[in-house]
């Protein structure tokens, strides 16, 4: 007879096949990824091709280039997330022109958000000198704001060029800090809000929340389009709040 409180005979039996058939998933997943990784590296230099080639086959004007070259980097993000096996939900209706202000949560989620409408990013002057992404961020037309330099006029010209004359999405992610739990969008900057005032454009809430990758993989949550008004502090803390109730909405059930 068994002692009480040890486990049964048949599952110490079954112990070193158990680890084993753990151990051969483990291996297989990860030589997958290696494969996925792998398939995306012979891309890259396809890529690569493809974006400096966008001004000689685009018409000779800004518009016409700026327009391939927000379609260059959705071709490559759809591409990228069909090679990685990312899955990705996106709920309510995705503009084709204006402001987006989204809460950032890395790379995958600015590729995954790419894949879905063609866009122009604003990204923070360091993402230029990042190996490998930054030479894609500058054949995508990337709007790069240096903060040690202050030049939001600058950044807000070519907002508003983008936005009113390209009728280009522009997608911005204001956050200026994380909060302590890093789950939650931290407090959003004033200064990228400027060129929806000015312009009186439709500005919409993006929320990329990711779940299990699994079961869930990444959602992005849009709200309605809308002409906001008020001053850009106001703006902000709006944005903020819908960012903060779609993410909360979001959210896969765990029962």
């Amino acid at each position: 007879m068994n002692a009480i409180g040890a486990p049964p005979a048949s599952l110490l039996g079954n112990q070193p096949s158990l680890s084993l058939s753990l151990a051969a998933r483990t291996f297989a997943r990860g030589c997958g990824l290696i494969l996925r990784f792998a398939v995306l590296a012979i891309l890259y230099p396809f890529a690569l091709a493809d974006g400096l080639w966008q001004p000689v086959a685009a018409a000779p004007t800004g518009t016409a280039l700026a327009g391939a070259r927000a379609a260059w980097l959705h071709r490559w993000s759809r591409v990228t997330r069909g090679v990685l096996g990312w899955r990705l939900n996106h709920h309510g209706y995705v503009p084709v022109s204006g402001v987006v202000a989204a809460n950032f949560t890395g790379i995958r989620g600015a590729i995954l958000l790419a894949a879905v409408r063609p866009c122009v990013f604003v990204a923070g002057a360091d993402v230029r000198r990042w190996p490998f992404i930054g030479l894609l961020a500058r054949l995508a037309g990337t709007i790069f704001v240096d903060r040690q330099r202050h030049d939001a006029v600058r950044v807000n010209f070519m907002i508003q060029r983008a936005v009113q004359h390209r009728r280009l999405l522009v997608v911005i992610f204001p956050e200026c800090r994380r909060s302590h739990n890093n789950a939650t969008p931290g407090q959003f900057t004033s200064a990228l809000f400027q060129p929806v005032v000015d312009l009186g454009c439709t500005l919409t809430a993006a929320a990329i929340s990711r779940g299990h990758p699994k079961c869930h993989g990444t959602k992005i949550t849009f709200s309605a389009p809308a002409f906001r008004r008020g001053s850009r502090k106001q703006l902000a803390r709006l944005l903020r709040r819908e960012v903060l109730g779609l993410g909360l909405h979001s959210k896969p059930s765990t029962a």
